[in-house]
């Protein structure tokens, strides 16, 4: 069963030369209760990028990088009580993304993008005799957003 979630993600794009790029990445999945605020699967990286092909409306291009990635929770008991930030579920490693521009307005394009990561990740297991949680850290991907669709504005 796919289990998809609505995500927001920001790309910052800085050009070094005709076909190289820097990328900054920023990805989460919000969540709001009344008393928390979640950017789950909060993600940050950084690649080195090229532009594979390039034609009239059609740029596919691709790029690696390391990431760090965690979940962000601010949490309030009630109204005038300070609230509280925390973060677990940390990881890093190396993402590798694919990307698809299709212009289709000046400035304006549909932007398809694929991301494959791969790092350390903190998890947390049950003890079975003590009823106590162990910190572990596990070899494995995080691909919360393996596949995107955007729209994206060339500044």
């Amino acid at each position: 069963m796919i289990n998809e979630n609505i995500g927001i993600y920001f790309d910052f794009i800085a050009e070094t030369s005709v076909s190289d790029f820097l990328r900054n990445h920023i990805k989460f999945h919000p969540s709001k209760t009344p008393y928390t605020l979640e950017m789950n699967e909060f993600l940050v990286s950084v690649e080195k990028g090229k532009i594979i092909k390039s034609f009239d409306k059609f740029i596919l291009g691709h790029g690696i990088g390391p990431y760090f990635r965690t979940n962000i929770i601010r949490s309030s008991v009630g109204q005038g009580i300070q609230a509280q930030w925390n973060s677990n579920y940390h990881g890093f490693g190396i993402q590798y993304h694919l990307f698809n521009d299709i212009q289709f307005n000046k400035g304006w394009s549909l932007n398809l993008l694929v991301q494959l990561n791969l790092g350390l990740h903190q998890n947390f297991t049950s003890a079975v005799l003590n009823s106590t949680t162990n910190e572990v850290w596990e070899f494995r991907t995080a691909n919360q957003q393996l596949f995107s669709v955007g729209v994206k504005k060339k500044l």
